[in-house]
């Protein structure tokens, strides 16, 4: 009997937990596709939000630009929503450009708001506009989607490894992390749509400056990532001509030290294997000492680029993007402890060497350089 009189009750609470909790109607809600954050001279927040409208009765989807500015981000989008008579959706949401201006002044109330809404994607792209404003980018016409915000998503994940994008959740993390700088993708606006130029570096959440493309594909290459720009040695016509490289692999080996005077020294190895992709001249290929020359050639264009970055990165910026801190805190945990909150200070003041070893792998289809087989 108490089986039976169980199994009645279950049955009767079953009908009260049907349904979604967080139900609404589509009626009653935009579906934001991205976001931009500017500040005007008053220091007020200005919020743009690309929206995917359809009409009624309709397949076609349109991008709509919906403002609002407010003391803070909430209360410009909670303007920018009023504007439209409904509320908000962020669950398809790709991209949050960021005006150079705002992210200078510190990314945390930017980092606060995104984290605080419970629909947001984490996995979101962050970039800072190389434009006067971050609007700027929604409202330059995307060419290969419908949506500008989807663009520059789309451009930007199917860069992965080999440019500097880097999710919401990775940004905020290494915020918080003492021992590593973040990086963003700065992206421009051209007459063919956004597109990436460079990386935006970050002294905790701090925006202090931009790297170029080649600066970038160096520094992710000291990240160990793979950059598809062109390693290209310039060289005359006696000399040989100009020899053209793709990344294939590299790794990263860091090795930091604090010694007993209080001296930063750090030990940067870097392993490559690279693919000849056009030469010039006619540099043997097949031969052993043709090929020790071009991985000579290579190896000093990039311990050139790697010096000179590491120089900047030092002395221009303060920032430590490569984690040389992080890498002290594994080794000397009492000493990182002393010293964590003085790190960027430190690390402009550090010894660092660089050295880079190169191997060709590949020569593409032509075993011979074109000049000699002709």
């Amino acid at each position: 009997m108490k089986n039976k009189l169980c199994a009645v009750l279950l049955s009767l609470a079953l009908l009260f937990t049907g349904g979604c909790w967080d139900y609404q109607e589509l009626n009653t809600l935009t579906i934001v596709s991205g976001m931009a954050l500017d500040v005007n001279p008053e220091g007020q927040t200005l919020f743009t939000a690309e929206l995917a409208h359809v009409e009624s009765g309709q397949k076609d989807v349109e991008s709509r630009l919906v403002e609002g500015e407010g003391p803070s981000c909430i209360a410009a989008s909670q303007a920018a929503a009023g504007n439209t008579g409904r509320r908000l959706y962020l669950g398809h949401t790709q991209t949050v450009a960021v005006s150079a201006e705002l992210a200078s002044r510190g990314m945390e109330q930017v980092l606060d708001y995104l984290g605080r809404q419970h629909d947001m994607p984490l996995s979101l792209a962050l970039v800072v506009s190389r434009e006067g404003t971050a609007a700027k980018l929604l409202e330059t016409p995307p060419v290969t989607e419908i949506l500008a915000g989807y663009e520059i998503a789309m451009r930007a994940s199917e860069e992965g490894q080999q440019g500097p994008y880097m999710p919401f959740y990775q940004f905020c993390s290494e915020v918080q992390e003492k021992g590593i700088d973040p990086y963003l993708p700065a992206v421009a606006a051209g007459e063919e749509g956004t597109y990436s130029q460079g990386a935006a570096l970050f002294q905790d959440a701090h925006l202090v400056g931009f790297l170029d493309e080649e600066e970038t594909d160096t520094l992710l290459m000291l990240r160990g990532k793979k950059p598809s720009g062109a390693i290209t040695v310039l060289r005359t016509q006696e000399e040989g001509g100009n020899v053209t490289f793709t990344l294939d692999t590299c790794r990263l080996t860091l090795h930091t030290a604090l010694t007993p005077q209080g001296q930063v020294q750090g030990t940067l190895s870097l392993q490559a294997e690279v693919m000849v992709s056009e030469l010039a001249g006619d540099q043997p290929l097949l031969s052993e000492e043709g090929r020790r020359q071009l991985e000579s050639l290579c190896s000093a264009e990039l311990t050139q680029r790697g010096q000179a970055l590491l120089q900047k990165l030092q002395k221009e910026f303060a920032c430590d993007p490569l984690g040389l801190g992080r890498d002290l805190s594994w080794r000397q945990p009492t000493e990182w402890e002393q010293i964590k909150d003085q790190w960027h200070t430190f690390f402009s003041q550090a010894d660092l060497n660089l050295s880079v070893q190169v191997q060709v792998t590949g020569t593409g289809r032509m075993y011979l350089p074109a000049a000699r087989a002709n």
